[in-house]
């Protein structure tokens, strides 16, 4: 068996746990000493089967290795969660869209009531402070979807709808008498 370790180049160990692992019998003996082929250690051809195992375990390894740095990253405070940096533009976005839909509403009697109105064009006055808050709310959630996208948090942020617009009101056409 030495002979056959220093052949191959490798040491007695790992030829004895390489007869172990094949199950390789002697073909004879000579004394004490137990006689093998020399052929039956020569490296197998791998399979087809051994190829796949061989890239599994490749794959599996590096993907475990790049977890564990994602994990000593986040320990390090270098990284943070993803879901927790959309809640938090989320969040953001709530908090600007509550207090921009409040504009139009609060400013809509004055606005009237400074050009001489006397109160019949507020609501289209409040139609037009709608229809431009609408707007700029549908560009900040486009904004933000396209940075989102941009460090590759598409799989996060699946919403591509624009804003919704108000609902139109249809204001009473009063009656011109007749007469």
């Amino acid at each position: 068996m030495q002979e056959i370790a220093d052949a191959r180049g490798v040491s007695y160990q790992a030829v004895s746990d390489l007869r172990d692992r094949r199950k390789i019998k002697p073909v004879g003996k000579r004394g004490n000493a137990a006689l093998y082929d020399p052929e039956e250690f020569k490296p197998k051809e791998q399979t087809e089967a051994d190829s796949e195992k061989a890239d599994f375990r490749r794959r599996y390894e590096r993907a475990r290795a790049e977890k564990l740095e994602i994990q000593n990253a986040k320990a390090r405070g270098e990284l943070i969660d993803r879901a927790l940096a959309a809640r938090t533009f989320s969040e953001i976005y709530s908090i600007e869209r509550a207090i921009i839909l409040n504009v139009g509403p609060a400013c809509a009697a004055t606005i009237d009531a400074l050009y001489g109105g006397n109160g019949e064009n507020i609501l289209k006055v409040q139609k037009i402070i709608d229809h431009d808050e609408y707007a700029a709310l549908g560009a900040i959630k486009a904004a933000v979807n396209k940075f989102l996208k941009r460090i590759e948090w598409d799989e996060i942020i699946k919403d591509q709808t624009p804003e919704n617009k108000p609902r139109k009101t249809t204001a009473k056409k009063r009656k011109k008498p007749t007469g």
